[in-house]
């Protein structure tokens, strides 16, 4: 998951490093994160992580060719009807 400093931190492995307000940090930690949060010192920014073993699809949503969203269902037809 990708976290928001909001509050200055020292890190809890490099006890030198603090991260700073408005910092990202990627943390994979469940518990680490729950206390990151429920201390006030960071808020979640993104639930985006890559699975163990799959790399992330970086294709586009919409095929470039068609127009039509990747992977949609090409059985039903599209419907335009006017009022």
């Amino acid at each position: 998951m990708i976290l928001k400093v909001i509050k200055d931190f020292r890190d809890k492995d490099k006890l030198s490093h603090i991260h700073r307000e408005g910092e990202s940090l990627s943390v994979d930690d469940l518990g680490r994160i729950n206390d990151l949060v429920r201390r006030g010192l960071c808020v979640i920014v993104s639930c985006d992580s890559p699975k163990q073993g799959k790399k992330p699809n970086k294709k586009a949503d919409v095929d470039s060719e068609d127009g039509k969203a990747a992977g949609a269902d090409e059985s039903k037809p599209e419907t335009t009807e006017s009022k």
